[in-house]
């Protein structure tokens, strides 16, 4: 990416209005070539598949900008790769058309929690059997650890 557009949520947010522009073009083409003589006018369907394409360039760089800004949001909260439920932990998560549910207490989310890290605050030192410095992790993610993880040890943090 140049400097006008740098990763940032603003510049991934700049590229999705330079997507969704483009698609607009794209469509006052297919709008011409359907004013067109037959021949010419069939070629009209790949201007508009081309279009389409470019919207849903434009969502997914939208959808990114969100990711972004809370990875952003989140430095200095668990290092889990993945959300959880802070109620019920990761186990009752699910997430389709890019919201996520906990199917244990009901608690929605309006982006897919399942792909982004996170965002929730540390509460725990975790330290598995092997020892070493441990992991810092939320209060969801430190139980999960505790069940999977054997001889882990959690220590409260903070």
């Amino acid at each position: 990416m140049d400097d006008d557009h740098d990763v940032t949520p603003a510049g991934l947010r700049a590229l999705a209005a330079e997507a969704e522009a483009f698609a607009l073009r794209l469509a006052e083409v297919r709008d011409k070539l359907r004013q067109v003589p037959e021949r010419e006018r069939v070629t009209a369907f790949r201007v508009d598949t081309a279009a389409g394409y470019a919207r849903q360039a434009a969502g997914e760089l939208r959808e990114s900008a969100d990711a972004v800004a809370r990875a952003r949001a989140a430095r200095g909260a668990c290092a889990a790769h993945h959300g959880t439920c802070p109620t019920c932990g990761p186990a009752g998560l699910s997430s389709s058309g890019g919201s996520t549910v906990c199917s244990r207490c009901g608690t929605r989310w309006g982006y897919d929690r399942l792909k982004s890290p996170c965002a929730e605050p540390v509460t725990f030192r975790v330290v598995g059997a092997e020892g070493g410095e441990g992991i810092l992790l939320c209060q969801g993610h430190a139980e999960d650890a505790r069940v999977r993880l054997v001889g882990a040890v959690l220590t409260p943090f903070g």
